[in-house]
């Protein structure tokens, strides 16, 4: 959904929907909702370099604004927290040795 959104152009990255998402808010968490087990006993999702540059894209180069909350009162920050953020070695070694939870 992300992808799609990013690509229509003069789209309002902080246009708020019902239940007050913007849309790096409704990136994170459906990604959280809809993703896959930590497989560590967690549960929670993997945060993936993919949502990762999906979200520096919209606050680096689109502007949103990664502090505005939603009707729930929690922000982009309060949704990545929720994710099994354990980098993989062999994530790792697929960015060229950079660690990308680093860079954001």
């Amino acid at each position: 959904m992300g992808k799609y959104l990013l690509s229509l152009p003069g789209v309002d990255v902080d246009f708020r929907n019902d239940a007050g998402k913007t849309t790096l808010l409704v990136i994170v968490s459906e990604a959280n909702r809809s993703g896959s087990s930590g497989g560590d006993g967690s549960g929670g999702p993997k945060l993936t370099s993919s949502l990762l540059n999906e979200v520096k894209e919209l606050v680096e180069e689109r502007g949103a604004d990664p502090t505005v909350a939603d009707h729930s009162g929690k922000n982009a920050l309060h949704y990545l927290c929720a994710y099994d953020c354990k980098p993989e070695a062999s994530h790792d070694k697929a960015e060229g040795g950079n660690n990308v939870f680093a860079e954001v």
